[in-house]
């Protein structure tokens, strides 16, 4: 069944497990719901991102080092602990079931949708002396995830 919505009275319909990117200037916006409710939000200049969580469903950022070669470069990840349907979890991981996910919150380098697992080959290839890169998952792509990390 479809979702549809509008953002500035231009409408949106997104299809179950669908995920769209939308271009927004910066400035003030309105989102209005299905039974008419609406919202205000704001985009600030310089903004790279977020995401708009109309259902409210649970959405992750992992992070993760990658390192080419030895350094004596340390990098300190802050590790959480959390539930994902009924599993616990540990890792330098966010989650957040949020209205509105910014980008300051998830600085996601590999947005939802991207291979997670094509973004470990490709940064192990890669001879560098190690850098921090988070990727975003809805929490189906994350089940999927810890099912192949595990």
């Amino acid at each position: 069944m479809p979702f549809n919505f509008k953002i500035d009275n231009q409408s949106v319909k997104l299809v179950q497990g669908e995920i769209k990117q939308l271009d927004l200037p910066s400035g003030k916006h309105t989102i209005e719901y299905p039974i008419g409710q609406k919202t205000e939000f704001i985009i600030y200049p310089g903004n790279q991102g977020g995401i708009i969580n109309l259902t409210q469903q649970y959405y992750y950022a992992y992070s993760s080092v990658f390192k080419g070669i030895i350094s004596n470069q340390l990098f300190s990840l802050k590790y959480n602990q959390i539930v994902v349907d009924g599993i616990k979890v540990q890792g330098p991981i966010l989650s957040s079931n949020a209205l509105f996910i910014d980008s300051n919150v998830f600085k996601c380098d590999y947005p939802i949708g991207a291979s997670f697992l094509n973004v470990l080959a490709l940064n192990k290839s890669k001879q560098s002396d190690g850098q921090v890169k988070t990727k975003c998952f809805t929490k189906e792509e994350f089940i999927d995830f810890l099912s192949v990390v595990r």
